[in-house]
């Protein structure tokens, strides 16, 4: 049976509440007036009847919808925001009508991003944004010494599971390394990826039988000493 995962228990600041009150209220207030602009222009140089009532019915729903967005929605989405950073990857969990759950390799992050802006700065906060290949997360409104140190921890452990992953999915170190340190010219293997004693052995040893074999080759192609000797003293 497989181990449950443990929920993120890491929350972010609740100034961000304040954060994003100030800017859905900014937006809403921005998107009616350009719906007031639009509604007007509409009656007043005579467009189709049906897109004036278009731009009324959206009007009249962000009406009704601003008091959630600007004072509720921010609320529960501090209170529903978790993470957590691992050694191997980073969990985050938010969501108030959507949940959402992600899980981040670290050997898939590609950069570490950190974001303020004016309301941010106005309360000390900043963002954290991490780049994949695929995709790109955020945490938000975090404390700026919090969010730095996160920052840094985040781009570490990113780039040791970037070096465990190099050496292979067996965990054995590239065969160019091991090569350069057993001649000497990198650091020692560790005894996991030194070869046997017999291994190393073996070529001296085929080595050793084959000069002594070529000697004894030689040593059978000369003469014997005793003809050599006779042929002088008949001479």
């Amino acid at each position: 049976m497989e181990a449950q995962l443990p929920e993120p228990g890491r929350q972010i600041s609740k100034d961000a509440v304040k954060v994003w009150m100030i800017s859905s209220f900014i937006g809403n207030c921005v998107g009616l007036l350009l719906l007031g602009g639009l509604i007007w222009a509409a009656g007043r140089y005579g467009w189709y009847p049906w897109i004036g009532l278009v731009f009324k019915m959206i009007f009249v729903f962000l009406v009704l919808y601003l008091p959630y967005d600007v004072w509720i929605e921010p609320i529960y989405r501090q209170k529903t925001w978790r993470y957590e950073i691992h050694d191997q990857f980073i969990q985050l969990k938010y969501g108030v009508l959507e949940k959402n759950h992600f899980l981040i390799p670290m050997t898939k992050i590609q950069y570490v991003n950190l974001r303020q802006g004016l309301l941010l700065r106005k309360y000390g906060l900043a963002d954290i944004t991490v780049k994949t290949m695929a995709s790109e997360h955020e945490i938000p409104g975090l404390p700026l010494e919090e969010a730095k140190q996160l920052r840094m921890q985040i781009a570490k452990l990113a780039a040791i599971a970037e070096e465990e992953e190099a050496l292979g999915i067996d965990g054995k170190r590239p065969v160019d390394e091991i090569a350069a340190a057993e001649n000497g010219e990198g650091e020692a293997v560790p005894a996991a990826f030194q070869k046997p004693a017999e291994e190393t052995a073996a070529p001296e040893r085929k080595d050793k039988e084959r000069t002594e074999g070529d000697t004894d080759a030689a040593d059978s192609a000369l003469p014997s000493g005793g003809g050599d000797a006779e042929d002088v003293r008949h001479g």
